[in-house]
C-alpha cells in the first residue's frame, strides 16, 4: 500500500514538487519569524532588566557678583562671586503620584580617619602654620621681611618646587628664618604690620614677584569651624571671631587669616590651641579619607553611565542596600596602595558629613574642628567588609572622587545632623532618583504640575538610550511577529491546498478501494503515506533552511554591530530639563531643543557602549528544540486535518461517493 501511495504520487510530479517546496518554504518562514520574535523578545527583557532611567537634580545660583581690586603685585582683578537663593529642601521631590522606583536622595560624604591607611595625595600647594614678627618696617603695597618666631606646621610639596627659583627656600621652615611676607593675595583689607609684635599665620608661596624680585608668601586660608545646622546656617560658639557668614560664600576678615599674638593667645581655649589643632590637621590629611552613602550604585551617575564601573569583586547588592548590610566598595588604587583585598574590612569612623558639592574641595577646604574648636568625634563607627573595587573614576569627580568608600545608607544608625560640617543646595554630583523606564515625558509633568519650586531646578534626566533602543527592538519585534504571522497563515494555507489535492480530491479513489475490499486502516495508508512522507521531507529541509537563513542573519548583524561600533557618535542619551532662569544645566550629554525631547544614538547599538550593549546587544539563546517542534508542528497538522478528512469521507457510502461529482 505504501509503494501504491508512492506510484500516484510520482504520477503526478508538479504538483508534488510545487506543494513539496512550498510546505519547506512556509516552514522556513515560520521557524525564522518564530526565532526572531523570541530574539526581539529576550533583547527587550534584557533591556527592560539592566537599562535604569535616573535624573539628576542641580539648583544653580540665581546671579553673579561682579568686584575689582588693585594690587601691587598683580593690579588689576576681577571677582565673581555666584549668588545662590535659599536651598530648596529635598522634600519637595516627593509629590504625591512620584511613583519613583529609588526615591530621591541627596548624598552626603563622610570624612574618616584611617591611621593605617594612606590615600594618594591631592594637596598642591606649599603650606605653613607660623608664628613670625616683622624685621622691617611695614610699608603699604610692598612685601614686609618677616622672621619666623615658631612653627606650628610647614610643609612642602613638588608643586611648589616647580615655581621656586633664586633665594626661594627648597625646604621646611624653621625658627629664625626669613621670607618676604605680601598681602595683596586676595580681597582682603591690607592689615599693618607693627615691628616687634608677632603674627600667626596659614601661608603658602604663591609666586616669585615680578614687582617686587622676591618670593612671597601669602595668607593661605584662615583656621575656623563650617559646621552649620541642617538649613545651612553657621554654628557660631565664639570659639572663631569674625566668623560669621556661610562657609565658602563669605569674605574672610584679615584679621581672621591674620591673628596677632596678644598675652592670652596661648592660654587653653585660645586660638594658639586652635592653630596646634590645625596643625594636626595638616598631619591627619594624609590619612582621611571620604565615604559616600547611597541607596543603590545606579543612583550615582557616574556608576550610571558606565565612566565609573566594578573591577575586582562584585557590586553591592540590592538587599544590601535595603537592608544595611556592613558592606562597601572601595576605589581599586586605593585598595591596592593599601594592600586591601576582597573580603577585608575596615573600620569606619565617620567624623562629619559634608552635604553639598564635592568638585574641587577636598581636602583643601575642608574643616574637622566644629563650633567649639574641638575635632569632631565620630558620630558613628562600624566595621565594613570590602566586597567589591571599583575603577574609572576621574580626579575631581562630581559625584566620586579617587580613594573614596561606597557605603549603603541604610548602615548607618545615627544621625549626622550634628556633625555637619557644610549645607548646600542639590546637585548634580549629589541629588538623583530612579524612575520607570519610558516615563520621562510623564514624570516630568507631573513634577512641573505639582511641584512649583522645580521651575528653580535643573533636572536633568539619563536613560542611556533606553528609549532610542526600545524604539527600534519594538520595531525589530513587530517586523518579527508580522512575520511569523504572515508564514503561519501561508503555511495553513498550502496545507489546506495540499489537503484538496491530496486527500479531498481523492473521493472516487477512497470509494474505490473501499469496494475492492480495503479495510479503513488500508485506505488511510493507501492514500496518506505518501503524501506525509513527502510533507516529512519538506518540513525537514525547511527546518534546515530556517535555521541556515537565522545564522546568516545573526552574522549579517554581528558585521553591521562591528562596523558601526568603530566610529562612535559623541553625542547623549540624557534629556534636560531647565528652569525659569534660563540657565542651561552643565551635566554632560544634557540636550533640550526647543523644549522638545532629543535622544541620541550614544549608547545605542551603533555606539561601542560596555555597559549597555552587554544586555541590549548580548547574544540570545534559542532552544534547539525550536528546529523541531516547528516541523514536526507543521507535519501534525497535516497529519490531523489528513486524518479528520478522511473519517469524515468514511462516514459516505461508496456509492454516494463514486455518483458524486469530480474526480
Amino acid at each position: 500500500m505504501l509503494k501504491n501511495s508512492l506510484k500516484q504520487l510520482i504520477r503526478q510530479p508538479v504538483k508534488c514538487l510545487i506543494f513539496f517546496l512550498l510546505l519547506t518554504a512556509a516552514t522556513a518562514l515560520v521557524i525564522v519569524g518564530l526565532v526572531l520574535s523570541m530574539e526581539s523578545a529576550q533583547r527587550i527583557q534584557a533591556v527592560e532588566d539592566n537599562y535604569t532611567t535616573i535624573g539628576t537634580v542641580h539648583q544653580g545660583p540665581v546671579g553673579t557678583d561682579v568686584s575689582t581690586s588693585y594690587t601691587t603685585c598683580w593690579g588689576a582683578s576681577f571677582d565673581k562671586t555666584e549668588v545662590s537663593a535659599p536651598a530648596i529642601p529635598l522634600e519637595v521631590l516627593n509629590f504625591p503620584g512620584a511613583d519613583y522606583v529609588i526615591p530621591p536622595e541627596k548624598r552626603p560624604y563622610f570624612i574618616s580617619y584611617l591611621p593605617e591607611l594612606n590615600h594618594q595625595e591631592y594637596n598642591t600647594v606649599d603650606r605653613h602654620i607660623l608664628e613670625f614678627t616683622p624685621v622691617a618696617p611695614f610699608e603699604e603695597g610692598a612685601p614686609t621681611e618677616v622672621e619666623v618666631t615658631r612653627v606650628f606646621s610647614s610643609d612642602i610639596n613638588e608643586y611648589s618646587a616647580n615655581i621656586r627659583g633664586g633665594n626661594c627656600p627648597d625646604k621646611s621652615m624653621q625658627a629664625g628664618d626669613r621670607f618676604w611676607f605680601c598681602q595683596c593675595y586676595g580681597d582682603t583689607p591690607v592689615y599693618p604690620l607693627e615691628q616687634g609684635e608677632k603674627y600667626v599665620a596659614n601661608l603658602f608661596l604663591y609666586r616669585r614677584c615680578n614687582v617686587h624680585d622676591v618670593p612671597e608668601y601669602g595668607l593661605y586660608r584662615g583656621v575656623d569651624s563650617a559646621q552649620c545646622d541642617i538649613n545651612g546656617s553657621l554654628i557660631d560658639h565664639g570659639a572663631f571671631p569674625n566668623n560669621t557668614d556661610i562657609y565658602g560664600e563669605r569674605k574672610e576678615p584679615q584679621q581672621m587669616l591674620l591673628r596677632q599674638v596678644d598675652e592670652d593667645f596661648y592660654q587653653p581655649g585660645h586660638m594658639g590651641e586652635i592653630y596646634e589643632k590645625w596643625a594636626g590637621f595638616y598631619e591627619m590629611e594624609p590619612h582621611l579619607f571620604l565615604s559616600t552613602c547611597t541607596n543603590s550604585l545606579d543612583l550615582l551617575p557616574s556608576w550610571h553611565t558606565g565612566l565609573s564601573r566594578l573591577s575586582r569583586g562584585r557590586e553591592i547588592t540590592p538587599e544590601e542596600f535595603a537592608s544595611g548590610a556592613a558592606v562597601c566598595m572601595i576605589h581599586e588604587s586605593a585598595a591596592m596602595q593599601n594592600l586591601l583585598n576582597i573580603g577585608d574590612k575596615i573600620n569606619l569612623p565617620l567624623l562629619c558629613a559634608y552635604n553639598g558639592s564635592l568638585n574641587g574641595v577636598f581636602p583643601n577646604e575642608v574643616s574637622l574642628l566644629d563650633a567649639d574648636g574641638n575635632f569632631y568625634e565620630p558620630f558613628w563607627e562600624q566595621e565594613y567588609e570590602i566586597v567589591g573595587m571599583y575603577t574609572g573614576v576621574p580626579r575631581g569627580g562630581e559625584d566620586l572622587v579617587g580613594d573614596m568608600f561606597i557605603i549603603p545608607t541604610k548602615s548607618i544608625g545615627a544621625s549626622w545632623e550634628n556633625h555637619l560640617m557644610h549645607f548646600g543646595p542639590m546637585d548634580k554630583g549629589t541629588t538623583s532618583f530612579q524612575i520607570e523606564n519610558g516615563t520621562i515625558q510623564q514624570f516630568d509633568q507631573a513634577l512641573r504640575e505639582a511641584v512649583p519650586e522645580a521651575a528653580r531646578l535643573t533636572i536633568t534626566y539619563d536613560d542611556l538610550g533606553y528609549s532610542e533602543i526600545m524604539s527600534a527592538l519594538n520595531s525589530s519585534r513587530n517586523i518579527a511577529l508580522l512575520l511569523l504571522f504572515s508564514s503561519l497563515l501561508a503555511a495553513l494555507g498550502i496545507i489546506a491546498l495540499l489537503l484538496y489535492f491530496f486527500v479531498v480530491r481523492e473521493k472516487k479513489r477512497t470509494a474505490v478501494e473501499r469496494s475492492l475490499g480495503m479495510s479503513k486502516r488500508q485506505c488511510r495508508v493507501s492514500l496518506l503515506s505518501g503524501m506525509l512522507i513527502m510533507a516529512m521531507l519538506a518540513v525537514a529541509l525547511g527546518s534546515f533552511c530556517g535555521n541556515l537563513a537565522v545564522k546568516t542573519l545573526d552574522s549579517t548583524k554581528v558585521s553591521q554591530s562591528d562596523s558601526a561600533g568603530a566610529s562612535p557618535e559623541e553625542s547623549s542619551s540624557a534629556v534636560e530639563e531647565s528652569g525659569e532662569d534660563g540657565e542651561s544645566a552643565e551635566a554632560q550629554d544634557a540636550l533640550q531643543t526647543d523644549g522638545e525631547y532629543v535622544y541620541s544614538t550614544r549608547y545605542s547599538f551603533s555606539a561601542a557602549s560596555e555597559r549597555t550593549l552587554e544586555s541590549a546587544d548580548a547574544d540570545v539563546q534559542i532552544p534547539r528544540f525550536v528546529y523541531l517542534s516547528v516541523p514536526a508542528g507543521v507535519w501534525l497538522v497535516v497529519l490531523s486535518f489528513s486524518l479528520l478528512l478522511l473519517t469524515r469521507s468514511f462516514r459516505t457510502e461508496p456509492i454516494c461517493l463514486l455518483s458524486s461529482k469530480g474526480q
